[in-house]
């Protein structure tokens, strides 16, 4: 076990994989009672749920696998620090929208959102930094990172599992996000249009635009497998097929070839990102 993965972990699967459209309108709407009572749910209650189950699956993978409890965690100090992540969590979820109309007033009047959840995300990744540093001190978040490197230099199957879910979430739900807002800032995709209760109007564009969303998925997950494998060439097989299947719109249609170019320029550099990160880092 690893404090530093888990809580990582734990952010990903709340922020990314259990957290619903219906939250991201609330949390981004007027101060309200309402969204007070989301913040909450979603950032407190959320994580320490969550985050416990993860602790959970992993001692017991662990305990079946080893055979016994030395590899367990000190829960008290795993609850503590969910409790400080938590914490920071609502904190950047009630100041997102403040930040987002300064960054657009101020400095990026286009590319604001996306600006905005980069920082968002990096900041709650500092957050988990920190909530260790309090609660286990500097050796403590020393020893930590230490840990995870060696656990990563010869991983169980626990451990490799932790870090595929990871790596996944990353290559799939968080760049998807990035790429479409980027592509938003710069009008290649329209800005949703919602009906009165804030829900989304989809259109055939919208259709069109999440199947591209799909597809880049995929396209970055066989680019991290490929980049694992050492087989850096057969990154661009995956480039040549793509390109292929839409030969003919982008020779007929001029707004389809820009919004193709940034997001497979955009979704390459994350396929390989994530990859070359995890490498130099731990690896």
């Amino acid at each position: 076990m690893n404090f530093l993965m888990m809580t990582y972990l734990t952010h990903l699967l709340v922020d990314f994989i259990f957290q619903s459209d219906a939250t991201v309108r609330t949390k981004s709407g007027k101060i309200s009672w309402v969204k007070l009572k989301c913040l909450v749910r979603h950032a407190i209650i959320s994580n320490l749920v969550v985050g416990i189950i993860v602790y959970l699956l992993v001692g017991v993978g662990e305990y079946l696998i080893h055979n016994s409890t030395e590899y367990a965690l000190n829960w008290k100090n795993y609850v503590l620090i969910l409790l400080w992540v938590s914490g920071f969590h609502f904190v950047l979820d009630s100041i997102k929208n403040w930040l987002d109309s300064v960054l657009q007033k101020r400095w990026f009047k286009k590319q604001h959102e996306v600006v905005t959840y980069t920082l968002d995300q990096l900041l709650h990744l500092f957050s988990i930094y920190l909530s260790i540093r309090i609660v286990l001190g500097v050796q403590g978040w020393s020893d930590t990172y230490t840990q995870l490197v060696k656990l990563l230099a010869k991983p169980d199957v626990i451990a490799i599992m932790q870090c595929v879910l990871v790596l996944l979430i990353l290559e799939t739900k968080f760049s998807e996000y990035f790429v479409g807002k980027f592509l938003t800032g710069t009008g290649v995709i329209p800005s949703a249009n919602e009906n009165k209760d804030g829900s989304k109007i989809e259109t055939t564009q919208d259709t069109k635009y999440h199947l591209g969303g799909y597809i880049g998925n995929l396209e970055r997950i066989m680019i991290a497998i490929f980049f694992f494998a050492n087989s850096i060439p057969s990154i661009s097989i995956v480039v040549a097929i793509k390109a292929v299947t839409r030969f003919k719109a982008l020779e007929e249609q001029s707004d389809f070839a820009e919004y193709y170019l940034i997001g497979s320029i955009l979704s390459l550099l994350l396929g390989c990102l994530f990859p070359l990160l995890a490498k130099l880092l731990f690896l």
